[in-house]
């Protein structure tokens, strides 16, 4: 299965939804599909992207009859690790500092699975690679790091129906 890749400065909430959609086994082109994608989860790039507050409606008008939603904030990496060992996937929203606009922004990608001997994540949408590989110790460092209240990490849990 081929993964989209963001190519904007905030597009990755419609990118993850192309991409859990293709997970689930619908056919999606995010560059062909992109305005009905950035309209469903509610893109402005001129506020920056897409809310966080919106984004769980968003994947569960979206996935209706290809996956179930259950959405974790501030979650606990053996969370994530269980729900992927047991068929599922996850998209995880995080801020991270970036560091070209001196500013904590928010971040989305897929976390379709995880490796048997629960040392790496594979990710989408990550930094300049569509596909990636990451190891256990940096997935927490790097995603679970910063938990907030008010702008918390959030785990959507997608299970296929």
């Amino acid at each position: 299965m081929r993964f989209s890749k963001q190519r904007g400065l905030s597009d990755c909430t419609p990118v993850a939804l192309a991409n859990a959609l293709k997970w689930a086994g619908k056919s999606v082109s995010y560059s062909r599909e992109k305005a009905l994608l950035c309209r469903a989860v509610g893109h402005d790039p001129r506020s920056g992207g897409t809310s966080w507050l919106t984004t769980g409606g968003s994947f569960v008008r979206e996935g209706k009859g290809l996956f179930s939603v259950i959405a974790l904030h501030n979650p606990l990496v053996r969370e994530i690790e269980r729900h992927l060992l047991d068929g599922g996937s996850v998209v995880l929203s995080y801020l991270f500092f970036y560091k070209k606009l001196d500013q904590v922004r928010r971040h989305t990608v897929l976390v379709p699975e995880i490796f048997e001997d629960k040392q790496s994540f594979r990710v989408i949408n990550q930094g300049r690679q569509t596909d990636q590989i990451v190891g256990r110790e940096s997935f927490v460092k790097y995603f679970l790091r910063f938990r907030r209240e008010k702008n918390p990490t959030i785990a959507y849990l997608l299970s296929k129906v």
